[in-house]
């Protein structure tokens, strides 16, 4: 990666940092969420699927999103089934999903959603603002549902907080004047974020065994636990050194990875945590 292999001191803060490999395909968003969601409702014991969410900030390269789209669903084998696209969110659009996906299966728009997240790098782009992450191609896919699951996370709420002012750290010329504005901004949003989730489902810091979060290096990991009141053990580091940062996709992989490690026991409560640029979510979620 051009963008970082110049730089020793950037290449060994990400290693310190507990980052080790990127994933790179060079198929299109749409065909790696298509894979993703074959090997979901192959899996699934709910799959009848009647409304699907597919999330991107992917909008480089082409101008067919709409066509990508029909392209997905029909390969995903679900070309009559309604699609709500949405982003905009950056690494926190699978909350967006979620929050999307909650909404209509509450409104009884639908009993059984696929959500979808799935983005592809741009080229010279994959090194994060202030180096806490590098980013790798992927997607990922769940099936939400208002059936109760033998198995599965139960969904038990979510909040946003949004600071939209931080587009104007684009124009600051000192790297690390807005890497210190960022780590504050987040902190703060995840606080609010965290915050109105504890007050929304009466749950606290000693009610979840475990925080997901994006798959940053490990200092950024600490201002996620520290604003959501965790100890840092208990957050989940798992992927982050063989898959890097998957945009939005990394709490589904992360979800995925600690249910077939059988890290997961049934009455686990877990804490989700995802981030944008101006941006932060925070999900619970229970062991079923």
């Amino acid at each position: 990666m051009p963008e970082i292999l110049p730089s020793t001191e950037t290449l060994d803060r990400l290693t310190r940092g507990g980052l080790a490999n990127i994933r790179q395909s060079d198929l299109a968003a749409w065909q790696l969420a298509v894979d993703s969601a074959r090997l979901t409702l192959d899996s699934s014991a709910t799959a009848d699927v009647d409304l699907v969410v597919y999330a991107t900030d992917t909008f480089w390269g082409n101008d067919e999103h709409e066509l990508d789209a029909g392209r997905f669903l029909q390969a995903a084998g679900l070309e009559r089934t309604p699609l709500i696209g949405v982003g905009l969110a950056g690494c926190a659009n699978f909350a967006v999903a979620m929050r999307t996906a909650v909404a209509c299966l509450r409104d009884g728009d639908a009993t059984t959603a696929l959500v979808a997240t799935a983005d592809v790098c741009q080229p010279g782009q994959r090194l994060l603002d202030s180096g806490i992450g590098v980013l790798s191609d992927g997607a990922a896919t769940c099936v939400v549902t208002t059936r109760r699951p033998e198995h599965g996370l139960q969904f038990l709420g979510i909040t946003m907080a949004v600071e939209a002012g931080l587009h104007a750290l684009r124009s600051a010329s000192e790297p690390m004047a807005i890497g210190m504005a960022m780590a504050m901004a987040t902190s703060r949003g995840v606080q609010r974020a965290v915050t109105a989730l504890y007050e929304k489902t009466g749950l606290s810091p000693g009610d979840f065994s475990y925080l997901v979060t994006n798959n940053y290096v490990e200092s950024s990991l600490k201002v996620f636990a520290n604003a959501a009141g965790l100890p840092f053990d208990r957050t989940y580091r798992g992927t982050v050194a063989g898959y890097g940062h998957c945009f939005a996709a990394d709490a589904l992989i992360n979800f995925a990875t600690m249910t077939s490690e059988r890290i997961l026991e049934p009455g686990d409560r877990v804490l989700a945590i995802v981030a944008g640029y101006n941006s932060w979510a925070c999900m619970a979620f229970s062991v079923v």
